[in-house]
């Protein structure tokens, strides 16, 4: 979509959410953005990820998962919302996801509802219900309406669950 010279959108999907959030903390003058079944939380997600390898026979020292926290806290959106202020953001995942365990969208967006630095006017969390990981068709046309509406300045609060 076509905005503001000095705007820019960004999305991702899965780990492209992930890497977005990640791109939320380090570049202000990135003003919107388009998240399905991403997780902020980097360090929670990365010990997650660690005892899923460990499960598949696959085990990391402390000292490199040590590396791995070292490298990515500076990312971890989670600890520092206050860099949201004034920004939209919309999140999408769905309440069955088992590879971006909902948990992770659904705990992040009441950290934001919470936080004084956000406006909750600039947060639209779609939880759909029954959804696994997989983007669905209503998902993205809710999506692509948020996205019109962002470009065309009609901003429009969403925080619902779908039941």
């Amino acid at each position: 979509y076509p905005s503001q010279e000095e705007e820019l959108y960004i999305g991702g999907t899965s780990m492209g959410a992930i890497t977005s959030y990640g791109l939320l903390t380090r570049y202000e003058w990135i003003k919107k953005a388009c998240l399905f079944m991403g997780a902020p939380q980097y360090e929670e997600f990365s010990k997650l990820m660690f005892e899923l390898a460990a499960q598949r026979g696959i085990h990391l020292t402390e000292e490199q998962k040590k590396q791995v926290f070292e490298e990515i806290s500076a990312d971890d959106l989670s600890k520092d919302v206050s860099v949201l202020k004034g920004r939209q953001l919309y999140i999408w995942h769905g309440t069955e996801d088992k590879t971006v365990p909902y948990s992770f969208a659904e705990r992040f967006v009441k950290q934001l509802q919470n936080s004084p630095d956000v406006n909750n006017a600039d947060i639209t969390f779609f939880a759909e219900k029954g959804a696994d990981h997989k983007i669905t068709r209503k998902a993205m046309l809710d999506a692509a309406a948020w996205f019109e509406q962002q470009r065309t300045n009609q901003i429009k609060v969403t925080l619902s669950y779908e039941s």
